[in-house]
């Protein structure tokens, strides 16, 4: 597949991801918490899949509930390129001496195991956004680091980066002008896998119920609907699905980013 599609397709897969999250709730058939029934009531007439554990309509609050589900992943993500790709291109572009310090810094993060390391971050930062973001950063910035700055030093020793050099070009102007640029692809594709990554993290958190201030998700809906699943099995089936096919979607991208970028 050329480089071209693969970008039309990941643009294609982006924006219709941003327009869903968009237009979820604007599909709900009801207000966010509002109440329809008992709990746990089994799909009937207007209700689809049924009522929850408040007795609020299972189908509504799924597409409620998908902006916090995703929302919070894509700005984590954000955060952890934008944090990963300045470190890796000057982690790469710095002598070995200087270099192996931070390396081996770098893989202490990346070593301890990712679910530990989540919880002790957001024990300390709180399990707001901001503590889940900085948890997801955390957890994804050593392994993301080491690949932007080995693309890094790959591309340093190529014959237009010596060129650059040698007409005077600053090293910040080297790095964001002829690095950068034959790093992208890599850093895209890197990327989608942190995404992959992010929605696992926080729906892992929000089931265990330790990020609650960063809003009712597909992962609390689960955790709250478990309860009740012998009289709605819905309740959490819903949720379950929605969060599946939203994983399965970022893999396909990421694959497609990946086929792109090699």
């Amino acid at each position: 597949m050329t480089s071209r599609r693969v970008r039309r397709w990941a643009g294609a897969g982006l924006l219709t991801m941003a327009l869903a999250l968009l237009l979820a709730p604007r599909l709900a058939s009801r207000p966010a918490g509002e109440r329809v029934g008992a709990p746990f009531q089994a799909p009937g007439p207007g209700l689809p899949l049924g009522t929850d554990h408040l007795g609020r309509d299972v189908w509504s609050q799924v597409l409620h509930d998908a902006g916090a589900t995703i929302g919070v992943p894509l700005l984590a993500t954000a955060v952890l390129v934008g944090v990963a790709t300045v470190a890796g291109l000057l982690l790469g572009s710095v002598p070995d001496r200087v270099a192996r310090p931070v390396a081996a810094l770098l893989d202490v993060l990346v070593v301890v195991p990712p679910l530990v390391l989540v919880l002790v971050v957001v024990a300390g930062a709180g399990g707001g956004a901001v503590g889940v973001v900085l948890a997801v950063v955390v957890s994804g910035v050593g392994i993301l680091t080491r690949v932007v700055a080995a693309a890094t030093r790959q591309v340093s020793v190529a014959g237009h980066v010596e060129v650059a050099r040698g007409y005077g070009a600053s090293a910040a102007r080297v790095l964001v002008d002829e690095v950068l640029p034959r790093i992208a692809r890599t850093v895209i594709a890197e990327s989608g896998l942190r995404l992959v990554a992010a929605v696992q993290v926080v729906a892992a958190l929000g089931f265990l119920g330790v990020a609650s201030g960063a809003g009712r998700s597909w992962a609390t809906a689960i955790r709250d609907g478990a309860v009740g699943m012998s009289l709605n099995g819905w309740a959490v089936a819903g949720p379950c699905l929605a969060l599946a096919v939203v994983l399965v979607a970022l893999t396909v991208l990421v694959d497609l980013l990946r086929d792109g970028a090699a």
